[in-house]
């Protein structure tokens, strides 16, 4: 996915295995700490991460034990 600029917006997947690895780029904002984005992660309706980008480029990393 290129660009997610929605209040609100999602992307939704599946996949099998124990851990789910995903690279956001954030813009220009992203670095001066002000009017973040957020972003959550749920697996099976359970969430597993809830922060902001607050980094240029982030890689975020989720064991998944319970799949």
């Amino acid at each position: 996915m290129l660009w997610l600029a929605l209040s609100g917006g999602g992307v939704a997947f599946s996949f099998h295995g124990t851990k789910a690895v995903i690279t956001l780029q954030g813009d220009a904002i992203a670095s001066t700490g002000n009017n973040l984005a957020r972003i959550g992660i749920s697996v099976k309706g359970k969430p597993v991460i809830d922060d902001q980008i607050d980094q240029p480029l982030t890689t975020m990393l989720s064991s998944i034990s319970y799949i």
